[in-house]
């Protein structure tokens, strides 16, 4: 069994607030574009 770790981060804007720009923009698109960055920085493979 292998262990995970965490090898990179990335956070959303702080614009999910009542007149933020991002308000309207569901959770899930912003966690997707931070988990995408995320794995693209820390040069890991897909498959």
């Amino acid at each position: 069994m292998s262990n995970a770790v965490i090898v990179s981060t990335a956070r959303t804007p702080l614009g999910k607030s009542w007149k933020g720009s991002f308000n309207m923009t569901h959770g899930a698109t912003l966690g997707g574009h931070a988990v995408q960055h995320a794995i693209e920085r820390a040069g890991i493979e897909a498959g």
